[in-house]
């Protein structure tokens, strides 16, 4: 693999041009998706509520939640390994544990997975419109990048255990930022309510990025990159009020990038 794969991500130009034309690439398929779909593309309803603030306060315990979840996964607080034919199940599951907080919260205020962006309705248009994003998407990088060659090795690395333990990491971190933008948008401008969950989904792969030396200037950087690339997808996202669809190129150009290793 490429020397610059070797980390999650990189600051440099070579590494963000690509990477940022991809996602573009990827909406604009969605779009193209949305048009010739039409109205399937439409969740059943728009997920409300009746207490917003009590809502927002809820979203507040969900994210500390994930993240005291996160400390103690970085700290060794994890299950057991499995055996080992089933250690990479013990590695989703590890993972996932995070998130759970989420779903404790809609639990406690009865709420439906819309208001995570959830939905079965036209879920072959979002299945078909995923891998075929995910292509383009990955076709977009590695013509940008100049990593053709690398064609054969992502293909591979996407079927492997070890990626496939983290596809649903993955899509969680996608609950994630649905969960905090519908309420933030109950109490909130569109703007403000995808800024922040960007930003957040940014500060996440933070740790990940800094377990190297890194200069400030390039943490600010990093940040600032992947915030932009999160918002631009996110407003999409917002529109299709679905997060299915999105987890799968983000599942593919997590790979390409060498985000697992």
């Amino acid at each position: 693999m490429p020397e610059k794969n070797e980390t999650i991500q990189q600051t440099d130009t070579e590494f963000m041009v690509p990477v940022a034309a991809a996602y573009l690439v990827v909406c604009i398929t969605w779009w193209v998706s949305k048009y010739l779909a039409g109205e399937k593309w439409e969740s059943e309803e728009k997920p409300e509520t009746d207490h917003r603030w009590l809502d927002l306060l809820m979203m507040f315990v969900g994210i500390v939640g994930v993240f005291a979840a996160g400390q103690a996964y970085r700290a060794g607080l994890r299950i057991p390994d499995l055996p080992q034919s089933w250690q990479y199940l013990t590695v989703a599951i590890n993972l996932c544990i995070p998130f759970l907080p989420l779903f404790f919260v809609l639990l406690v205020r009865r709420q439906s997975f819309l208001t995570i962006w959830i939905s079965w309705r036209a879920i072959h248009w979002k299945l078909a419109t995923g891998i075929l994003s995910a292509i383009v998407g990955l076709a977009t990088w590695l013509t940008i990048g100049n990593q053709w060659e690398r064609l054969g090795e992502i293909a591979r690395d996407s079927v492997t255990l070890h990626s496939l333990a983290h596809a649903m990491p993955v899509f969680m971190e996608g609950v994630a930022i649905a969960f905090v933008f519908v309420r933030l948008r109950w109490v909130a401008p569109n703007w403000l309510a995808i800024l922040i969950p960007s930003l957040l989904f940014a500060a996440a792969h933070i740790p990940r990025f800094t377990e190297t030396d890194q200069s400030l200037l390039a943490v600010a950087i990093f940040v600032g990159f992947n915030t932009a690339v999160a918002a631009m997808a996110f407003t999409t996202a917002l529109r299709a009020r679905d997060i299915i669809w999105i987890a799968i190129p983000h599942y593919i150009m997590d790979i390409a990038i060498g985000a697992f290793h």
